[in-house]
């Protein structure tokens, strides 16, 4: 497909006091305005920093989504048996699951 990321790698946090998301170790990685075009927190900020942290998790989840469902491709599964297909159908499930979840600051 195409070249390597060259984003910083995931998880990334976003700080509900204030408007940066960061990674696990501290880095910042964006810093995210509100409605009111300021530093104050509000609630829009605080959802534009969850769907930002969550990324790295959505891509991830994207990339499962697309090798699980590459396997149930009919030229495909012929190679592969049906099982693995619904188990990693499974898992990409799971995996886009979290990730919709953290964009969206609820649980998965």
């Amino acid at each position: 497909m195409g070249s390597a990321a060259k984003h910083v790698k995931g998880p990334w946090v976003p700080n509900p006091d204030t408007m940066f998301v960061r990674t696990a170790d501290g880095r910042a990685v964006a810093a995210v305005y509100g409605n009111r075009n300021d530093c104050s927190v509000d609630e829009c900020g605080r959802a534009r920093a969850r769907l930002i942290a969550a990324a790295p998790d959505l891509l991830a989840a994207l990339k499962a989504c697309q090798a699980a469902l590459a396997m149930i491709d009919p030229k495909a599964i012929k190679s592969s048996s049906v099982i693995n297909a619904f188990a990693q159908a499974t898992e990409a499930e799971c995996k886009a699951r979290a990730a919709i979840a953290k964009a969206e600051g609820g649980a998965a």
